[in-house]
Parts: structure tokens; C-alpha cells; sequence
């Protein structure tokens, strides 16, 4: 098996330095892979290497860990790369933004995939976001041709696939009015999608029915013709993880869950949102939100 596209061969036996291949190794990984062949996007890197190299390898270490398979489970490294892309969108890391962009492309994404990830982060980013994404990744994305070919083939995880229809719930998208039977439509996709009908359909569609059904379309059409249907609540998940939104990461799991993805794939993306606050009440606070769906989720049972 291939080893993770974060996985530069350091030597995890020599724990609080970096030799000087491995130092030079490192560093050109993210001058290729997060970088336009310098290190302008990632300072971060060398100085770490240089001030705190203990600490470094072993978040390097870490890293490397989350995309190891369980069980003959895995997530592509390309849909760890999508998710921090999406949470960095949301979260307006600017040099973060371009250089997942660039990680993206490396490992396969056409442009289309990354603009479906924008579409959907646009919904979390708003303003600021997008601002944070023109700032530094325009002017890459403009020079980036539509059909540019890939540079490998994406080994996507048995049944994934694009379905933008798993996000519909069969409201009309051609009008603003609210009817009745609509509302009842958004509640028996959100039983089925997220196990339960939040609060706010009701009480929303009552007290400002227009500018719901408004919000409910843009969610709607968020999810694109290209990027698998079970990588979007992943996407959510990993950003929920990072701002540790317990009720949004519960949701996240279970419609993951219906929509085809498997046990190890959720927990991959948990860990890849998590790495942003390692405290252990995080850890715990994440077990809440969590931990019931996945204790109860075998491998092997039927999506």
C-alpha cells in the first residue's frame, strides 16, 4: 500500500530533531505539495523545524496517522485535503485556502471538484471567507484551465458518487412561497438525513416562511454535479470538529452514515477536524456529540 501523501519518511525513532534529509525532505514535500515551489504559504515549517522540531515530528506523526486504513477502510488522502480546504474556507485561512487548492490539484482534483468544495464552504464561509479565498487563491484558480487534465486518476471508496438529488427534499426551487406540504417535506428529509427534525423548521417557517425557504434552496443547491454525495457531511463533520459544534457533528455522522460512507471514513474526518484543538475535554466533548452513533456502527453492517 502507498504511503500517505503527508508521509515523508521521517524517522519517528529520532523523536526532537530533524537530520538534515529529513529537514530537506520535509521541506520540499510542502514546497511541491502546499507550496508554488517555495515555502511562502507554509513560514510555519521551517520555523518549527528549526524552534520546536520535538513537537513537529510529532504532529508530522500524527498526521500521517489519521489516513491509515482499519479493517481495509480508508478515505482517499484527496478527501482529507477537501475537508481542510472546505474548514479553512469557512474558518478564512488564507494561505491555508491556496495551498489545500494546490494539494488538491497534486493529487488528482479536476477544478471543478474545487469549485464544488467552495460552493458548498460558501454556505459557512460567507463574506469574510470568500474574501479570504480571492485574496490569495484567485488569481491560481483563474490561470487553472476548466479542462485542464487531471494530474492522476482519484480512487474514490466503493459507492461514492456525485448525487446532488440526496440533498433535494422535493421543495419547489423555482418560487419563494412556503406551502404547507414543503414544510413537511424539509422535515421528513431531515428525519431521514439527520435522524431527527431540528427545532427550527417549525418555528422558522413560521416566523419568516420566505427567508427560510430562501435558505433552504441555497443549501440545496450548494452540493454540486461532481463532488461525491458522501463527502459532503464529511466536509461538515471535519468543520463541526474544529469549531466543536456537538449537535452539527451528530447530524454530520448520521447522514453520513445514510448516504453511504463507512465507520472508519467518519472517524478519519473526526481526527482530521480534532488535530485544531487537542485538548482531551475536546476529545471528550467530541465522544459526547458522537460516541453513540459510532459504538453502535459495525463495519460491516449495510449503508
Amino acid at each position: 500500500m502507498a504511503r500517505p501523501f503527508t508521509d515523508t519518511g521521517l524517522d519517528w525513532n529520532a523523536e526532537d530533531r530533524f537530520s538534515d534529509s529529513e529537514r530537506e525532505a520535509l521541506l520540499d514535500w510542502y514546497r511541491e505539495a502546499h507550496g508554488t515551489g517555495d515555502l511562502s504559504l507554509v513560514k510555519f515549517a521551517p520555523f518549527l523545524i528549526d524552534f520546536l522540531p520535538a513537537e513537529f515530528k510529532l504532529s508530522r506523526r500524527h498526521l500521517s496517522s489519521i489516513p491509515q486504513p482499519r479493517d481495509g477502510v480508508a478515505l482517499p488522502d484527496i478527501a482529507l485535503i477537501l475537508c481542510y480546504l472546505h474548514s479553512y474556507t469557512a474558518t478564512a485561512y488564507t494561505d491555508g485556502i491556496l495551498y489545500q487548492i494546490i494539494s488538491a490539484r497534486h493529487l488528482g482534483a479536476s477544478k471543478a471538484l474545487v469549485m464544488d468544495v467552495l460552493r458548498y464552504a460558501y454556505l459557512s464561509a460567507g463574506p469574510r471567507g470568500m474574501n479570504a479565498v480571492a485574496d490569495r487563491s484567485e488569481a491560481y484558480l483563474r490561470d487553472w484551465k476548466d479542462d485542464d487534465p487531471p494530474a492522476r486518476l482519484i480512487h474514490w471508496p466503493p459507492g461514492w458518487a456525485p448525487d446532488p438529488g440526496a440533498f433535494r427534499s422535493g421543495i419547489d426551487l423555482t418560487t419563494t412561497e412556503l406551502a404547507a406540504q414543503e414544510i413537511l417535506a424539509i422535515s421528513r428529509w431531515h428525519q431521514r438525513m439527520h435522524g431527527v427534525v431540528p427545532r427550527h423548521v417549525e418555528l422558522l417557517a413560521r416566523l419568516h416562511p420566505e427567508a427560510y425557504k430562501l435558505q433552504r434552496i441555497r443549501y440545496e443547491k450548494s452540493v454540486g454535479p461532481v463532488i461525491p454525495a458522501q463527502l459532503v457531511p464529511l466536509l461538515t463533520l471535519h468543520l463541526a470538529a474544529m469549531r466543536l459544534q456537538p449537535i452539527v457533528m451528530r447530524q454530520a455522522v448520521h447522514q453520513a452514515r445514510v448516504l453511504g460512507a463507512r465507520r472508519h471514513h467518519v472517524v478519519q474526518a473526526l481526527f482530521g477536524g480534532l488535530r485544531q484543538s487537542i485538548d482531551p475535554m475536546v476529545l471528550e466533548a467530541a465522544v459526547d456529540a458522537v460516541g453513540q452513533e459510532l459504538s453502535g456502527w459495525e463495519e460491516d453492517d449495510a449503508p
